[in-house]
């Protein structure tokens, strides 16, 4: 009760007039936008303040007139002298235009020039035209260090993993980072583009040390837009998108299938007196005379549409008064699918894939008084997925059966539709035609509300710079799916002895029927306050510093809740804008831990010199604009290890069948036995992060380079051993953190802008980053051979056999190492390396055999042309240092029943023996076979460029829009993934599974209208 009558009186002291005169004014740039954080200095008094997010500042003099001093690093100093109490405005001029921007930080927000951590932004504008349903994919190639790989291009399910600066951890469950919108630990995919603000990329222990054990791995802020000082300001936008397949895989059709397979048949020692296939069913197959008993069958062209509609439609209002600003905003977005709309309309209901979702947003600031501010944040979503049949969620799961079949059903095995209209049967009572109409279909829906409520309070009457901010957060996600099933018939067409036809049923046919529903909700309630300090002393020395408490609570349907709690702490000192120092400390912690391990201490420090500020540069090198050198080094943690909830917890028991007395299994008693065991030592792994950059500019600022260089190393990562004989009898052993992994890596940024003409200008820029883990320390049973260890590797580096070509003759095989293992090896089979140099081929023979998943160089190159009221901008997007492992339908022929594709023609045969690029046909390829074992072979280079994105823009002139009574009005025409160039064909190279059989990544072609008035 005391503390809550102290701080009532605290505020209305505030606000109460004081004795000395107040000066109010704003500070603007010479783009007429204001600055956050300008220094206003009393020049009698050396006392001084900061301005605020909107320009505006507030000081106090002894009297009037004043000489105030005005100062924003990047700008040049100011004197102004001030008469009179009213509001003054001033404005700064620029020695460069890119310091002036603030920057988000880990709670709260900084001057670029005086940041030391590694942070990148970038903002709406920036990412203006990509035209993507989810903003999560406009990230790719925009940003060092940020790390993207879209896997799928399913509506709904279509969102890039994110990593930034690759791996630090092979716990997997612990690798992505923290995503935090507008300060709260929230979920991203479904954030509507034009909320967006600025994204913020913070990649270093000084960053994110605040974070604590949430921030090893990274924090991605994204920041949405609010209210402006301007009259209301309608925005309405429309965007028109095509999509299509980037790449999909390319198989052969019935008579190259059936010819294929009547060789692979003889390979295997089949009869040629019985083929598969003969002479009369080839030419049908070749010439397509009878469709129906030798039918050809290409499924990607029969289910799939060439393109399909994407809309977006946007309606934005903005602006406020000095007391009241506000952001308004509202999305609709419809994606369809790729599935044909003639075939997915059955008896009343569509099946097609789709995704609609509808996005509102509402940000309100209101000062309730000059030195308090109450805003007001709401967001609400509504998404709704439809799929066919059973596929389940908005991840890349769903429908992936249905790719697998179009990738595996062979082309000749029966007609889609017979002569009378009925569904063909193929392998039993199935139609993949039936599949995506005739079974029903499920509905996800997601409706997510999200609130934020902010109080912002000065506590200049303490002393000047001083002001204390709360923040309430309850967010709730709702989550609810419903199948609607049924069966269908599908009919075995053949001809009698009289040439009469006859219809065989499979299956039966059911009404639709409601089959399952599933609901599931979640709650999050998060708290954070915190004091603010800025302060300014003889125009010299600069103060910030930040002192915070937060509470995070998660529940999850019935489970047990989620809780996080901690304080951070920042204190920065800037030297006349040059010298600049850092510290940041967290204190926080999970409940996941047993007491006395739930909380940790990480600590950050950094230090940045900004040398182009210092006199002497100025004389010796005066086509420098700008440089900054700055280091950091500190201690984050990974709270987000895994496994099961509450791992100290005592050991688990369970039913066993006990032992066996005399010599009948009826005679064994019931017992028990351990099932887990609970570890109390169990804690988040620690990550010590070191860093130092180097930012520049040159020549009037038209180029700049930016460059970092990292080393990352991470100790305590949870794992299960995995050197523990089974002889102990115990299977399940307890997690324990003993691992240890390092990552490190540069990242380079070039950007060159140049005006040559009033109506002309361009810019070209990229951005080159390097990456690469090593494991120091995992447990791993014994083995023989170095080059069969994981520790020392990369990971998910592959690993298998070094194939060295194919056997040629009988007599290669046997001067060869024994290969029997694999069952009887014939000249056209891949020869494997004898590493350990015994004369066999066995698993003491497999090491590294390609580079892991996820890329380990990444870049990008952009161009942008402007022209008069034309825009051109151009961005190309690589990766490299990465390789695919392919397997099943992939790249085996006949898997599973499956088809065969074009690269199977590269087949070795006698006569090809010289030239072959594949290993000899066989009909049934499976892991037990000497060719499908992982191998060097089967790894194939996934490294891409990619012409990312081509947008072309036109500004309609002032003329043309005043007459139309509009402000701005815009026209684009848009695409993304293009084109790519690589050297692997089968399937589009980002995809990451070995199949290939998921949904395709899209192109898109887009057409947007923008208008403001």
């Amino acid at each position: 009760m005391k503390k809550t009558v102290v701080f009532l009186s605290l505020f209305f002291l505030s606000n109460l007039a004081m004795a000395q005169v107040q000066i109010k004014g704003m500070v603007k740039g010479d783009n007429g936008k204001p600055l956050e954080e300008a220094s206003i200095i009393d020049v009698k008094s050396k006392k001084g303040t900061f301005t605020n997010s909107s320009g505006m500042f507030m000081v106090s003099v002894a009297s009037l007139p004043a000489s105030l001093e005005v100062s924003f690093t990047g700008y040049q100093r100011k004197t102004i002298t001030v008469n009179t109490a009213n509001i003054t405005e001033v404005n700064l001029v620029s020695k460069n235009t890119e310091l002036g921007e603030v920057i988000v930080v880990g709670f709260g927000t900084q001057k670029k020039a005086s940041q030391t951590g590694a942070i990148v932004s970038v903002s709406q504008a920036d990412l203006k035209n990509t035209p993507t349903a989810n903003v999560v994919n406009a990230l790719a190639g925009r940003l060092p260090g940020l790390i993207t790989q879209q896997r799928s291009g399913l509506p709904g399910g279509d969102a890039s993993l994110l990593l930034i600066r690759g791996y630090g951890t092979f716990n997997t469950a612990g690798q992505t980072p923290l995503i935090l919108v507008d300060g709260v630990e929230r979920r991203f995919n479904e954030v509507d583009f034009n909320e967006v603000d600025n994204i913020s990329i913070l990649k270093d222990a000084s960053a994110t040390a605040v974070f604590g054990v949430r921030g090893a791995n990274g924090v991605i802020i994204i920041t949405t837009k609010r209210g402006i000082l301007s009259a209301p300001k309608v925005t309405v936008s429309i965007d028109r998108t095509m999509q299509r397949p980037t790449r999909l895989p390319k198989y052969l059709q019935s008579y190259d299938y059936s010819t294929l397979f009547n060789e692979a048949y003889l390979n295997d020692g089949g009869d040629p007196n019985f083929m598969p296939y003969n002479a009369t069913a080839l030419q049908k197959y070749k010439d397509g005379s009878d469709p129906y008993l030798f039918p050809d069958v290409n499924w990607y062209d029969t289910l799939l549409r060439p393109s399909a509609p994407q809309l977006q439609a946007n309606v934005t209002v903005r602006g406020g008064t000095s007391q009241l600003k506000y952001f308004l905003t509202g999305t609709f977005l419809d994606q369809e699918g790729l599935l044909r709309p003639e075939l997915t309309k059955f008896a009343g209901y569509n099946t097609n894939t789709k995704y609609q979702r509808f996005n509102f947003r509402s940000n309100i600031d209101y000062s309730l008084t000059k030195n308090t501010i109450f805003s007001m944040s709401l967001s609400a979503k509504h998404a709704k997925q439809v799929v066919p049949s059973d596929g389940l969620d908005f991840g890349s799961g769903a429908t992936s059966l249905l790719w697998w079949n179009m990738a595996r059903w062979a082309p000749n095995h029966a007609p889609v539709y017979n002569p009378d209209g009925s569904l063909g049967a193929f392998y039993g009572n199935s139609n993949l035609i039936g599949d995506i109409a005739r079974k029903g279909f499920t509905n996800n829906f997601r409706t997510d509300i999200e609130a934020n409520m902010d109080l912002k309070q000065k506590l200049d009457m303490i002393t000047p710079g001083l002001s204390f901010r709360t923040k309430f957060v309850y967010d709730t996600y709702f989550e609810y799916a419903e199948r609607r099933s049924k069966t269908y018939q599908a009919f075995d067409y053949s001809l009698n002895n009289g040439g009469r036809p006859v219809y065989t049923a499979r299956g039966a046919e059911s009404a639709l029927a409601f089959t399952w529903v599933s609901t599931f909700s979640t709650k999050h309630t998060y708290v954070e306050s915190a004091f603010d300090y800025k302060r300014a002393f003889a125009g010299k020395h600069e103060f910030t510093g930040l002192a915070l408490f937060f509470a995070d609570r998660t529940r999850s349907g019935s489970g047990f809740p989620f809780s996080k709690l901690g304080y951070a702490g920042r204190s920065t000192y800037a030297y006349k804008g040059k010298y600049l120092a850092e510290a940041n400390i967290g204190y926080n912690g999970t409940e996941n831990f047993a007491k006395g391990m739930r909380m940790g201490f990480f600590p950050a420090f950094s230090a940045g010199w900004l040398i182009t500020e210092e006199a002497w540069m100025e004389k010796k090198a005066p086509w420098i604009s700008y440089l900054k050198l700055r280091l950091s080094s500190g201690k984050v943690g990974n709270a987000n290890i895994g496994g099961r909830r509450y791992l100290y917890l005592p050991d688990t028991w369970g039913a066993a069948t006990g032992y066996s007395f005399g010599s009948g299994a009826a005679n064994a008693l019931g017992g028990s036995f351990e099932l887990n065991l609970g570890n109390p030592n169990v804690t988040w792994e620690t990550a010590w992060k070191h860093n130092i950059g180097l930012e520049s500019m040159f020549f009037n600022k038209s180029l700049s380079v930016n460059f970092d260089v990292f080393y990352d190393k991470r100790d305590n990562i949870l794992l299960i051993r995995q050197d523990v004989p089974t002889l102990i009898g115990q299977a399940n052993t307890p997690p324990v953190n003993v691992g240890k992994m390092e990552n490190k890596g540069y990242e380079l940024e070039v950007k060159y802008n140049k005006r040559l003409s009033k109506d002309f200008a361009f810019d070209i820029g990229g951005n080159y980053n390097y990456a690469r883990n090593k494991i120091l320390y995992q447990t791993e049973p014994q083995r023989p051979y170095p080059w069969m260890e994981r520790t020392g590797k990369r990971f998910g580096e592959k690993f298998g056999y070094i194939a060295e070509g194919f056997f040629n003759s009988k007599e290669e095989i046997s001067k060869w190492a024994d290969q029997s293992i694999f069952g009887v090896i014939v000249p056209g089979d891949i020869k494997y390396k004898d590493l350990n140099g015994d004369g066999k081929i066995d698993q003491y023979d497999q090491g590294n055999i390609g580079n892991p998943d996820l890329p380990e160089i990444t870049y990008a190159i952009t161009n942008g042309i402007s022209y008069k009221n034309f825009e051109l901008d151009v961005m190309f997007q690589g990766v490299t240092n990465t390789s695919l492992l392919v397997s099943s339908q992939g790249g085996w022929e006949f898997y599973n029943s499956a088809k065969v594709a074009n690269h199977h023609m590269g087949r070795w045969t006698p006569a090809t023996a010289a030239t072959a690029t594949y290993p000899r046909l066989t009909q049934s390829s499976s892991t037990a076979k000497n060719n499908f074992q992982n191998s060097t072979f089967w790894v194939r280079d996934a490294s891409y460029i990619r012409l990312k994105n081509v947008a072309l823009s036109y500004n309609f002139s002032k003329t043309i829009v005043q007459r139309l009574g509009v402000d701005a009005l815009r026209l684009s025409l848009t695409a993304a993934n293009i084109y790519t160039w690589s050297s692997f064909k089968w399937f589009d190279p980002e995809i990451r599974t070995s199949a290939g059989n998921v949904y395709p990544q899209l192109q898109t072609y887009n057409f947007t209208i923008y208008t403001t008035f």
